[in-house]
């Protein structure tokens, strides 16, 4: 806080001497609201080492700049957060929350499954029925991850993001936050 926080000693610091002339009396207020600023903007916002090293470095003639920087600043809401998260997430633990997803939204065509023999061992005993759904899909040998589209044909993709990757973002937020 700039008027000195909940100490009043910090915010009557400056007029401990009466013989202080002005110019000792603005500096040392500069210097408390300065200070105090300081405090505030770091306790306020996540600060990279960066900002942190610019934040110790903030004097009176740069005070006006960094309170426009970061009294702008919008605190990040929960959908930011959970994108945050996912992004910071890899493939195998992107693709797990997605599958959760699925299982509380009952849509089992959205699961995703590693495309290996185990998955048409689990799924299929009919080899025409495999041909039909590889046929009529989007499937790929080599790639790493197999689900049913809405025809319950095959599609594969590689990595979470790939063009055909089933995991609708905006969905999967929306159902992080709820």
């Amino acid at each position: 806080m700039i008027n000195g926080g909940s100490n009043p000693a910090n915010f009557l610091k400056p007029l401990k001497s009466l013989t202080m002339t002005k110019q000792e009396f603005v500096t040392d207020l500069e210097y408390n609201v300065i200070e105090e600023t300081k405090e505030a903007i770091q306790n306020a916002h996540d600060l990279t080492d960066e900002e942190l090293e610019e934040l110790e470095e903030m004097d009176e003639y740069n005070l006006d700049e960094f309170l426009d920087k970061y009294d702008e600043a919008e605190p990040r809401s929960r959908e930011d957060l959970a994108e945050e998260m996912l992004a910071d997430m890899n493939d195998e633990e992107s693709i797990e929350i997605w599958n959760e997803y699925c299982n509380d939204s009952n849509d089992k065509n959205g699961r995703i499954y590693p495309n290996d023999e185990d998955f048409f061992k689990l799924f299929f005993t009919d080899v025409y029925e495999v041909v039909r759904v590889i046929s009529f899909g989007d499937y790929t040998f080599t790639d790493d991850y197999v689900y049913f589209d809405g025809y319950g044909n095959l599609q594969t993709f590689n990595y979470y993001g790939d063009k055909n990757c089933p995991v609708c973002q905006g969905d999967l937020v929306q159902w992080l936050i709820d």
